[in-house]
């Protein structure tokens, strides 16, 4: 299977390496989408795009890989307050489109596991429940994608609370998210379940971008053919 990367950061990167490790054709690298790339009749060989690159990028990219019928698959954050045009483009270009705010397994059974604390919090209202997060100083978008998801899981699950705030004072009915930049941290985040009496924590730490790479190259060869929409629930999810 070919594939098309766009963007080529370090997620690009590891994911060409592990293309390269797992024995898969070189796949075609582009930085950014321009006219030329898209006239490239090399594209026309590629089976699926992975798209990672900048939540200013993304919407334009998504328009242009839906316009080529090549199924997608994308990690890129920050661009959600856009959702619904990209998933009626998406339907009306009738291709496939696989997103993903994190595509580590391990995070994947981590939100699996923070649902369910959620809904049995629901019984104790003396925990209070906030959020934290860490990545890299690159990073440009805070909270995280991955974050965001976790809240919503929350507001989901949890029948006191209605909306979140970032790095900044929460009401009663708000979770606090508190996101921090540092160094080079691939992704850490936590959430906080405390009381007066006690506190419980569940966290998950990813050691580096490979696990993310290998997620989004599982997505891709998922996605060879496919129309629609899709989530990591398709990939991993009880059959």
């Amino acid at each position: 299977m070919k594939i098309w990367i766009i963007g080529y950061g370090k997620m690009g990167k590891e994911i060409h390496r592990q293309l390269t490790e797992r024995g898969y054709p070189e796949p075609f690298i582009s930085e950014r989408l321009t006219p030329e790339i898209l006239a490239n009749p090399e594209i026309t060989s590629c089976e699926v795009a992975i798209e990672f690159t900048h939540p200013e990028a993304a919407i334009d990219n998504y328009l242009q890989i839906f316009s080529t019928g090549i199924p997608l698959v994308s990690g890129t954050t920050g661009w959600l307050n856009q959702e619904d045009r990209i998933l009626k483009a998406r339907e009306e270009f009738n291709t496939g489109f696989f997103y993903a705010s994190n595509f580590s397994p391990g995070m994947y059974l981590f939100r699996k596991m923070h649902r369910e604390l959620a809904r049995q919090m629901n019984r104790f209202p003396q925990y209070g429940v906030s959020m934290e997060e860490s990545h890299h100083l690159q990073k440009q978008d805070a909270p995280s994608g991955t974050a965001i998801s976790l809240a919503q899981d929350l507001l989901d699950e949890l029948d006191s609370k209605t909306s979140w705030v970032c790095n900044q004072p929460a009401q009663a009915h708000q979770i606090p998210i508190t996101a921090h930049r540092i160094g080079e941290v691939p992704g850490t985040h936590q959430v906080h379940y405390a009381s007066a009496f006690d506190q419980i924590s569940i966290r998950h730490d990813a050691k580096s971008r490979a696990g993310f790479a290998w997620g989004a190259i599982e997505a891709a060869l998922f996605m060879r053919g496919k129309k629609g929409l899709f989530t990591l629930e398709n990939l991993y999810g009880e059959k």
